[in-house]
């Protein structure tokens, strides 16, 4: 069992987590290198909240959720699992295209409040069904 639980925690952190984070991370560190190299600092701008990517949170766990139906099916085990995969695979497709359709008609476009909450949402959900695979 320890051996699942291992192989579970790296799952959630090198093919889960670091694929959907890994640049809102860097740019944060981007953004944190440039205010300290910035002299003075009263003129320093720099856009935080753009390290929040729900385009990239929902192009992610789409591809996430289809990886670990994939792997579901081909072991025949966790049906109630491979539901909600499905499900929010598909949800996250369908919400990334009509935020893009939005962004398309109007470039000045930015996620809402829903849109990024919705994603952080379903990729959580992702992200606990992710490991409750790689665990069982």
């Amino acid at each position: 069992m320890q051996l699942n639980a291992d192989h579970a925690v790296r799952w959630m952190f090198v093919e889960g987590l670091l694929p959907l984070c890994g640049a809102g991370a860097l740019y944060l560190f981007w953004g944190l290198a440039r205010f300290i190299a910035a002299n003075p600092k009263t003129g320093f701008t720099f856009a935080w909240k753009e390290a929040l990517d729900p385009f990239g949170w929902l192009y992610g766990g789409a591809i996430l959720a289809v990886q670990l139906l994939v792997k579901i099916l081909s072991q025949q085990g966790l049906p109630a699992v491979a539901f909600f995969l499905g499900f929010e695979g598909f949800a996250c497709m369908i919400l990334l295209i009509a935020a893009m359709n939005e962004r398309g008609q109007k470039a000045t476009w930015k996620p809402p409040a829903a849109v990024t909450g919705v994603a952080a949402f379903l990729v959580i959900a992702i992200l606990i069904q992710g490991y409750v695979v790689y665990n069982g």
